[in-house]
């Protein structure tokens, strides 16, 4: 799909309106309620995955659609290689048993959604979702679950990134 995308779907009978999930994780966040058959998201990262669905809803109750996905058409120069997006320097201290740290260093502005997922890949934290600039930015990760295995998730860059973390008591 192009970067630049209007999605729509069919009128729901009794609609009062439609709740809109949209983004590059597979269970996208709410970004508008509206009433129209149609949303047009800002324009769209190149051989990026995103993911959609919408609900209708009124006051008697709500009905969900299928989650769809489509992954956009490289850019105009994709015979050349993506420059790097993004520095990530190591969490610290991994493995930890209480926090951990790290840092991005971001060459472009970029909209990003930064999670920790756990070994079956469900979401236990997001710690940025949304636009950043250009610069280095840190983040804190205070776990409230059970010790093991996670994973930083580092999505919306050309490729996804996925690092490890080790959680020790």
């Amino acid at each position: 799909m192009s970067v630049n995308v209007t999605l729509s779907w069919d009128e729901v009978a009794r609609a009062d309106s439609f709740r809109v999930y949209f983004g590059v994780d597979s269970l996208p966040e709410l970004v508008a309620t509206q009433r129209l058959v149609q949303y047009t998201p800002p324009e769209l990262v190149p051989e990026s995955r995103y993911y959609w669905r919408v609900e209708a809803f009124n006051d008697v109750g709500t009905s969900s659609g299928p989650r769809w996905t489509f992954v956009t058409e490289a850019s105009s120069n994709s015979n050349t290689a993506f420059p790097l997006a993004f520095k990530f320097h190591s969490s610290y201290p991994n493995p930890f048993n209480h926090s951990t740290s790290f840092s991005l260093e971001l060459y472009s502005p970029q909209y990003l959604v930064i999670s920790v997922v756990n070994m079956l890949g469900h979401r236990v934290a997001t710690l940025h979702q949304g636009q950043l600039s250009s610069g280095t930015y840190r983040f804190d990760w205070t776990p409230d679950g059970a010790t093991g295995l996670y994973f930083l998730s580092v999505r919306g860059t050309p490729t996804d990134q996925l690092f490890k973390l080790l959680y020790l008591k």
